[in-house]
């Protein structure tokens, strides 16, 4: 289930963002009422105090029926959820101009309340919770990773307390990108999360951004009274790669490895890893002024060094001769070293 907390004020009116019919009504302050949308999603409104006039199985329309008013509740605000599907009625396009205008959340645009971001961590690729495995050695001050690695961010939306808002708010998009700084070039921005399009993973739809039940975290520690929400890459928008594959072969899937250094999409050497989060007014992902966006600098260390051509000779200058020559050689996706004999004298290897 995907959610949102949208600040506003005591008594404001709550319409229907999807065209539905009323599967629950729970009457009181701090109510709800759980609507199944005509494109089969359940839509749900909590923290509402719902109008007397609505009754279970009635027909609702977007942007016009009344649902009821936000609750007189500490911190007003009105919990909005959907529990599956591609589609966020809370885009402001201009066909959604009754959805934008009756329910439209009150992200605020001034410091201290932009979004959080923390600077990234980094944990091997297969391990959570108790037994998770980060990468803290560190060279030069840069933190040492190395095959699949999960990059980690702990990230949120604030709200101003005035406004009715919670720090309890997700993020409403995330992307990345990668900076070769040996090289002086860059992968991405590659767009990880966006509340109105969840990455599939098989038949489950990615939960790290929402998960606040500490028993449900499993992508990251978590500490008590954090307030905090930790983050798992989806890689380049896979859905079935979660994780970043530091030895990823060119031209091929991220779960493709690089068997020699020269193969590698992230050759080894220096990087810096940007993680960058908006909220639904666009606002943050400034990596400038560090508002809604952190880094942190690595080292990718995958090969070892190895002899990429091997020549044995005899004699000097005019005298010279070439007795063996070998390269290693990668064609039809298979690497051989592939020997010269310029004088017919094959000589082994080792000599």
């Amino acid at each position: 289930m995907q959610e949102l907390i949208l600040g506003r004020g005591a008594r404001t009116e709550v319409y229907p963002v999807v065209s539905g019919t009323i599967t629950e009504i729970v009457q009181r302050e701090d109510g709800r009422v759980i609507i199944e949308g005509d494109n089969g999603v359940e839509y749900g409104y909590w923290h509402v105090n719902p109008d007397d006039r609505l009754r279970m199985g009635q027909r609702v329309v977007a942007g016009q029926t009344l649902l009821g008013v936000i609750g007189r509740i500490d911190n007003p605000h009105l919990h909005f959820d959907e529990d599956d599907g591609a589609f966020n009625p809370l885009r402001t396009q201009p066909q959604d101009a009754p959805h934008e205008g009756g329910l439209n959340p009150s992200a605020t645009q001034s410091s201290p309340y932009l979004p959080v971001v923390h600077a990234p961590e980094f944990r091997r690729d297969g391990t959570a919770g108790p037994t998770a495995v980060y990468y803290t050695t560190r060279i030069n001050n840069r933190i040492l990773i190395y095959g699949k690695v999960d990059i980690i961010i702990q990230a949120r939306e604030r709200f101003d307390a005035q406004n009715g808002g919670s720090q309890r708010a997700g993020l409403y998009r995330m992307d990345y990108r990668i900076v070769d700084d040996t090289r002086d070039s860059d992968f991405g921005p590659f767009e990880s999360f966006r509340f109105d399009f969840l990455y599939d993973v098989g038949q489950e739809v990615v939960p790290e951004v929402y998960a606040q039940d500490p028993g449900r975290m499993t992508n990251g520690p978590y500490e008590q009274g954090e307030n905090v929400y930790y983050y798992v890459t989806t890689f380049n928008d896979v859905g079935e790669y979660r994780y970043w594959n530091t030895k990823q072969r060119i031209d091929s899937d991220p779960d493709d490895s690089a068997r020699v250094n020269a193969e590698a999409i992230y050759k080894d050497g220096n990087y810096t890893v940007w993680v960058r989060g908006w909220n639904i007014r666009d606002i943050g992902g400034n990596e400038e002024e560090r508002r809604g966006a952190e880094d942190e600098e690595v080292v990718i260390d995958n090969f070892r060094p190895y002899v990429h051509r091997v020549t044995i000779a005899q004699g000097e200058d005019e005298d010279r001769r070439t007795k063996y020559n070998a390269h290693w050689n990668f064609a039809n996706e298979i690497l051989t070293l592939t020997p010269d004999t310029q004088e017919g004298r094959r000589l082994p290897l080792y000599s």
